[in-house]
C-alpha cells in the first residue's frame, strides 16, 4: 500500500518549519545586531546606528541633562560639540541630532526630555526644507524607527520588530565594516553617541583634514549646499 497524505502531519512539519526560520532570523539579528538595537558586543564596529534609539538609551541611563543641546538631522549632526563648548565654558553640550529628522522628530524629543524633567538651558535647532516637509516617519523604517519610550510602547514588542526583519544589507554592511580595514569600506560613518553624540564621514574627515583646499574644489555638492 501507498503512503496516505496527512494534513496534521503535514501541518506540523511546516510549522517547525516556520519557527526554525524565525528563531534563525532572530539569532543572526540579535548577533549581527545590524541597526545596534540589541547592544550585543559580537561586532563592535556599527554599519548604520539607530540613532533615535542609542540617544533615547542614553539619556535614559542619566538623570541630568547637558546644558545645551543640538537637533536636527546629519547636517548638524558632524558639529564637534566642542565648537559650542569653546562658546559656552563650562556648559556641557551633546549633538542629539539623527539622520533626516523632521521637525516632528525633534518636537517628540523634546517633549520626551521635558516630560523626564531633563530640560537643558538651551537649544540650537538645525532647521531645512527637508524636515521642514516631513510629518510622518515611516513605520518600516527601521534605522529612524523612534525609541519606544517615545512611542508609549513596551521595549519587548520593539525588540520583536527588529529580531524578525530581514536587513540583508545592513547585515552584509555590518560583517564588512568589522572585518575591511577603515580605506576600504564602503560606509565609513562614525558614530560618537556616548560622549558627543556626533556623527561624521571618517573618510571625508581625513581627507578635508589632510588637503582642505582640494576637498573644497571637488565637493560640489558641499559648494551646492554652501
Amino acid at each position: 500500500k501507498g503512503r496516505t497524505f496527512s494534513w496534521r502531519c503535514w501541518g506540523i512539519q511546516s510549522a517547525a518549519f516556520i519557527v526554525a526560520a524565525l528563531v534563525l532570523v532572530g539569532c543572526i539579528n540579535i548577533l549581527v545586531d545590524p541597526f545596534s538595537v540589541f547592544k550585543t558586543s559580537f561586532l563592535a564596529q556599527p554599519y548604520q546606528l539607530n540613532e533615535r534609539y542609542r540617544k533615547v538609551e542614553l539619556f535614559l541611563e542619566y538623570n541630568e541633562a547637558p546644558e545645551l543641546l543640538l537637533f536636527g538631522s546629519s547636517r548638524i549632526g558632524v558639529v564637534d560639540s566642542a565648537v559650542y563648548e569653546q562658546l559656552y565654558p563650562g556648559w556641557r553640550v551633546y549633538n542629539f541630532s539623527f539622520s533626516s529628522a523632521s521637525l516632528v522628530d525633534i518636537r517628540d524629543h523634546l517633549r520626551f526630555l521635558i516630560n523626564r524633567s531633563q530640560v537643558p538651558r538651551q537649544i540650537v535647532v538645525q532647521v531645512d526644507l527637508e524636515n521642514m516637509m516631513v510629518s510622518k516617519a515611516d513605520p518600516t523604517d527601521y534605522l529612524r524607527k523612534a525609541h519606544p519610550a517615545l512611542r508609549g510602547e513596551p521595549f519587548w514588542r520593539y525588540a520583536l520588530e527588529y529580531a524578525l526583519i530581514l536587513p540583508k544589507e545592513n547585515w552584509l554592511g555590518k560583517l564588512e565594516n568589522n572585518f575591511n580595514p577603515l580605506e576600504k569600506r564602503q560606509y565609513d560613518w562614525v558614530y560618537d553617541v556616548e560622549k558627543s553624540g556626533r556623527t561624521w564621514p571618517a573618510g571625508k574627515q581625513q581627507r578635508i583634514e589632510a588637503e582642505g583646499a582640494l576637498y573644497w574644489e571637488k565637493e560640489r555638492t558641499l559648494q551646492r549646499q554652501v
